[in-house]
């Protein structure tokens, strides 16, 4: 499990996450608010608690019965020949499965902190990108690794991504103080790229 404070990650929603018709009236709430937050962008960033990346499962193509019996002479009849442990064996190879099967998951799970402008952004991005008229195109999620010295050396980017997952609301009357709770949402994706760019520094020999 990484941690942002040790392991230097950010995360970023592209602006096709913000660019809506319904960003700027969250906006000037949280303005009127007076608090240190002014943009929703900035509300969501950084209520982000948890994030679960998918992980790469290869598909194998087994084989069955290959011929196990190697160049070595028969001593005679009935007898083994020598390094033949059995007379045949069962080899894998890499498959032809389709990427979205080698991938665990094409969605991306996000756990944010329980707030109520969280679930109603999320939930206007997803109704409105779901609707036939579709005014929210889809966003791209950037994951990004850095190293001590804070320079960029691992990118994880999911691409045409759209909200697939929200979480219920539960109401209740019976409780004597509020929980602090979390809420999940799921984040569907159609290409996730991963990129390397250890920094290449200039080393001489002492």
């Amino acid at each position: 499990m990484l941690n942002p404070s040790t392991d230097k990650y950010t995360v970023e929603f592209s602006q096709d996450f913000y660019k809506n018709i319904f960003t700027q009236k969250y906006d000037d709430y949280l303005f009127v608010l007076n608090g240190p937050v002014k943009h929703i962008h900035t509300h969501i960033h950084e209520s982000i608690q948890t994030i679960d990346i998918p992980g790469i499962n290869l598909s194998t193509l087994t084989v069955a019965g290959l011929n196990n019996l190697k160049n070595q002479p028969y001593s005679g009849i009935g007898k083994t020949p020598r390094n033949a442990v059995s007379p045949t064996v069962n080899l894998q190879y890499p498959g032809n499965n389709p990427v979205n099967e080698v991938i665990d998951s094409t969605v991306v799970n996000m756990t944010f902190r329980n707030t109520i402008l969280n679930w109603m952004y999320i939930y206007e991005v997803m109704r409105n990108h779901y609707e036939r008229s579709r005014t929210v195109p889809d966003f791209s999620i950037m994951i990004n690794v850095m190293d001590a010295a804070e320079n960029s050396i691992l990118q994880f980017i999911f691409s045409g991504c759209f909200v697939a997952q929200i979480p219920g609301l539960s109401f209740s009357f019976n409780n004597s103080f509020r929980e602090t709770k979390t809420i999940e949402a799921g984040f569907a994706f159609n290409k996730m790229d991963i990129k390397f760019s250890l920094p290449e520094f200039n080393l001489k020999k002492l």
